[in-house]
């Protein structure tokens, strides 16, 4: 038989355990407890979440869209700086952007001749090395450090116009909306490798960071983090003059600063760029090392 100092340590045993299950159910009572309408408690505060999430996320993307820019062209002189290591020039230039057409940047050292030209369009990149008279043009899928970072048109386009952009024309409710403080929304969502991310005022929708990350298995993972500051009076919006773009996942980190002058809403120019049948056409890197070494 058990001694009575066993006897009492099991009685003891099972009060603490009946209270612990009786304390348990106490808890429990109030997440399935059915209200007047027949609903539980649980249910709720779970439609009271969903609600919330759902008015959250409707106030901030309807105003974070509503800051697009209603002009399809912008024009302006441009301050190009880039840092690469050791690296750091400066030069001035032109940036000239048509809404799903083109994107272009020329560099032009004190204003007076061209000698480098980057140019974006729908179906392929230029790089041109106007002092060498060298270029290549090919897809997106050509280029090397744009195809390992899932980079396209669309979303280069939605970088440079401070623009919320959902892969493939998708709808805007895949984005996910959060408030990590009273002045600051986090919208993101992901897409296959890459993962994209936004912060905006609350109280102007303007987006002042916009970082995309792609996982890649051989080179792990990158990222382009583009900040937006000045912002100035552009067509009766507000449009960033200053934008900073910091590329980490290559050799080198890499940063560009792109401060923008007066914009104008220009439409007297061409959007395609005709190559002179006396350039010489090269790979990237060649064309690209030669440009960062003006």
């Amino acid at each position: 038989m058990w001694s009575k100092k066993y006897h009492d340590s099991f009685r003891l045993f099972g009060a603490m355990t009946l209270v612990a299950v009786m304390a348990a159910c106490g808890a429990k009572r109030p997440l399935t407890e059915k209200t007047a309408d027949g609903t539980t408690s649980a249910t709720q505060s779970a439609a009271a979440d969903n609600s919330a999430a759902k008015a959250l996320h409707d106030a901030c993307v309807s105003k974070v869209s509503k800051n697009k820019v209603p002009s399809t062209n912008l024009v302006a002189n441009i301050d190009f700086r880039l840092q690469s290591g050791s690296r750091d020039i400066t030069v001035s230039g032109k940036l000239s952007m048509r809404r799903d057409e083109v994107i272009r940047i020329q560099l032009v050292p004190l204003g007076l001749a061209e000698v480098g030209r980057v140019e974006f369009s729908k179906d392929s990149v230029l790089f041109m090395d106007r002092l060498h008279k060298r270029y290549v043009r090919g897809a997106y899928t050509d280029v090397g450090f744009l195809r390992d970072n899932g980079i396209d048109f669309y979303s280069l386009q939605a970088l440079f116009w401070n623009q919320l952009y959902v892969v493939g024309g998708k709808s805007l409710e895949t984005v996910s909306v959060t408030q990590p403080s009273s002045a600051i929304w986090k919208l993101q969502y992901s897409q296959g490798k890459m993962d994209y991310s936004w912060w905006a005022d609350t109280a102007s929708g303007l987006i002042r960071e916009s970082v995309l990350a792609y996982r890649s298995g051989s080179h792990g993972t990158s990222q382009f983090k583009w900040t937006y500051d000045q912002f100035q009076t552009f067509c009766k919006d507000q449009f960033p003059a200053s934008h900073t773009v910091k590329f980490k996942g290559g050799k080198k980190d890499i940063t560009v600063q792109l401060t923008l002058g007066t914009m104008k809403n220009d439409t007297k120019w061409e959007t395609r760029t005709s190559v002179p049948s006396k350039y010489k056409k090269v790979t990237v890197d060649e064309v690209l090392d030669l440009i960062t070494k003006i």
